[in-house]
């Protein structure tokens, strides 16, 4: 897990430039989206914006609610409700925050429960803008995936 981490880590630090990449706009939020390695868009409409390959599926969906509104029983239920969908063990959870283009965000990861190969993780990212928009990331991957996903967390970003 902590291989993990640090690959995350490493690719929310890392510069974009290098990289095979392309950038989408996802216009139900507003915000653009930057794909990396082989990832292609999946999905691009007014439910959500999902990526993937192989080895990795992530989706992001427009929240509709301030998360500062919310309580941590509000914020804890949703949380669970989405490792319920993707099947990811909650009691073996590592987390971390991070920044991206014009926002910043929290993320969790964790094993999931069935398949000792695929790990679930579970993002909010914020605009740091005043108009307090949110989106959630949440999908499945492979540990080699890892830092494709960190780079598409550090590269999220908010339209005005």
């Amino acid at each position: 897990m902590k291989k993990i981490f640090l690959a995350m880590a490493i690719a929310l630090m890392t510069s974009l430039t290098g990289f095979a990449q392309e950038t989408y706009t996802w216009n139900k939020a507003n915000v653009q989206l930057t794909v990396f390695n082989g990832m292609k868009v999946l999905q691009n409409d007014d439910e959500m914006f999902m990526v993937g390959n192989d080895n990795a599926r992530i989706e992001i969906h427009a929240i509709n609610q301030n998360l500062n509104d919310l309580s941590e029983d509000e914020v804890a239920g949703i949380l669970i409700s989405i490792a319920d969908n993707l099947n990811i063990d909650l009691s073996q959870i590592g987390k971390d925050v991070f920044e991206c283009v014009n926002g910043d965000g929290i993320f969790i990861i964790a094993p999931h429960k069935t398949d000792a190969n695929t790990l679930g993780l579970i993002a909010f990212a914020g605009s740091k803008t005043s108009d307090n928009r949110v989106v959630c990331v949440a999908g499945l991957l492979t540990a080699d995936q890892a830092e494709n996903v960190g780079m598409i967390l550090g590269g999220i970003n908010f339209l005005k």
